[in-house]
């Protein structure tokens, strides 16, 4: 992911080509990559600004910490398991698997000092699924009393606080 857009490998696309549950898996990469590219979690790092190099060490030791790169995640699950949701997949239901395979076939660790542990972002996925299917749900009712006319009820609904953390 950069900021010019998001990349998929043609290897991590072909990992799950033929998989009953496809869309899924690949909702799960893109809404999640998409969510880091708008929430700016790389922000600086492809400025052509000439002080960029010094303020982005800068930031690395503020921003590039192993908490800072939870939030990241936390985030970018939550943001992947909503959209995703709403376009018709099961992102988040799916992304446990999608992220097993893609850390046994890329043999990425499982512990990393400057990033959250595989057991980290599992649980951060499994932890942000009733949340993410909740939000749905009431942006799904949103529509309905939209629809239905009821603007001030389908307001509330898409003015509801936890839209705010998307």
């Amino acid at each position: 992911m950069n900021l010019s857009g998001i990349k998929i490998e043609q290897c991590a696309i072909d990992l799950f080509c033929g998989a009953e549950d496809f869309d899924d898996k690949i909702s799960y990469i893109l809404a999640h990559e998409l969510a880091h590219y708008y929430k700016e979690h790389k922000w600086m790092s492809n400025t052509g600004l000439g002080y960029a190099s010094r303020v982005q060490e800068e930031l690395d030791s503020i921003y590039r910490t192993k908490a800072k790169r939870k939030e990241s995640e936390i985030q970018a699950d939550l943001y992947a398991g909503f959209y995703g949701k709403i376009a018709g997949y099961n992102t988040l239901e799916k992304a446990e698997e999608t992220l097993t395979v893609i850390y046994d076939e890329y043999g990425f660790p499982k512990d990393n000092p400057k990033y959250p542990s595989f057991d980290e972002r599992i649980d951060i996925i499994n932890s942000k699924i009733k949340i993410a299917n909740d939000l749905a749900l009431l942006f799904e009712l949103g529509n309905v009393l939209l629809l239905e006319k009821k603007y001030v009820e389908a307001r509330y609904c898409y003015k509801y606080k936890q839209f705010r953390n998307l």
